[in-house]
């Protein structure tokens, strides 16, 4: 069985932990299949809605999702209601458009008026927009969602050339710091599925300090989905100190080959919190294959403080189906929180 294949069963579960756990594995994992699978499920119980919508990621949502959600902003009780409708503005702007009689209320009569010129604009009308919003960004960083719904819909259109975007990124990889345009390309880059960049982005994971500019990397390399990309980051795991976004981007590639590169990289550290990230980035797999590295730190009697350990613990166990003789007591631990 595969990751896939060993989750959804559990999206049923009414192990409300169990759920917990499910939140935080398919946060920056993209399945539109688990989303509506999710947003079906959960429609029955506010507590599985109140889990599960503040992470829900509806990027690459379809007609059926956006049904979920406006029948949930519109016919829950106010405090759930109020979580499906910060979903609706994360819409692509031409799935917005296509539904926005079900959605109109939710989203301000200016965003609506800037889809409409995304959906009617040409080309030449809306490159020129694209690099007015891009130079403005720099002044006003709230724009950078803008501008990436317009490079969506430039792409989309079929109005980007990997040419313009090798010529943007290679600019950059000369830079000391990567600027907008760039972080641009590598979003690009994931709409158009270019995975044969993922070496070169997985370089730019040693640029410290480049929130940004890692993020966009990070959700790229995840989108391709592949084991090209788990060779590419496998070096920059273990430095002279973890790295998140690799661990991140290890954890969300549900690749055998990611499950050996993790393990291997736990029996190499000795930082505790790198070991957490490390077991948790494994846990996240569904693997049972990653169970021996899993069961080793369990028993050294961990302390924790980056990650949940006995939440993680507990569900791994119960969705990969083998017993642990510590459940029970961390079933305990998770309800003695209240």
């Amino acid at each position: 069985m595969n990751y896939k294949e060993r989750l959804m069963p559990f999206l049923a579960s009414n192990d409300y932990f169990i759920h917990e756990f499910i939140s935080q594995s398919l946060h920056d994992f993209p399945d539109i299949h688990f989303t509506k699978a999710l947003l079906k499920e959960i429609k029955k119980d506010p507590i599985k809605e109140s889990i599960h919508l503040m992470y829900l990621n509806v990027e690459n949502a379809d007609e059926e999702v956006v049904f979920y959600l406006a029948e949930g902003a519109n016919h829950s009780n106010p405090s759930i209601a109020e979580l499906y409708q910060q979903l609706i503005p994360r819409l692509s702007p031409d799935v917005a458009m296509a539904h926005m009689p079900l959605i109109k209320p939710f989203l301000s009569e200016d965003t609506w008026m800037f889809y409409e010129r995304l959906m009617q604009g040409n080309e030449d009308e809306l490159w020129p927009l694209f690099f007015d919003l891009l130079a403005s960004v720099h002044e006003n960083e709230d724009l950078y969602v803008t501008v990436k719904q317009l490079a969506a819909t430039l792409v989309r259109n079929g109005w980007v050339s990997e040419e313009i975007i090798e010529l943007i990124f290679h600019e950059n990889e000369k830079q000391e710091w990567f600027d907008y345009n760039g972080m641009i390309a590598i979003y690009m880059m994931k709409l158009m599925g270019l995975n044969h960049y993922s070496e070169r982005l997985a370089t730019l994971l040693t640029h410290e300090g480049e929130d940004m500019l890692l993020d966009e990397v990070s959700a790229t390399l995840i989108s391709f989905q592949s084991s090209n990309v788990v060779e590419a980051v496998a070096p920059y795991l273990i430095e002279d100190i973890p790295n998140i976004y690799a661990i991140s981007i290890l954890e969300n590639l549900k690749q055998k080959e990611s499950v050996e590169v993790l393990s291997e990289a736990y029996k190499k550290v000795q930082s505790p919190q790198a070991m957490e990230l490390l077991i948790e980035a494994l846990a996240h797999q569904l693997d049972p294959d990653a169970e021996p590295v899993i069961h080793d730190y369990l028993k050294s009697d961990p302390t924790y403080s980056l990650v949940d350990v006995p939440l993680i613990a507990y569900a791994y166990y119960q969705i990969i189906g083998v017993r642990h003789p510590m459940l029970g007591e961390w079933r305990e631990d998770l309800h003695s929180r209240g």
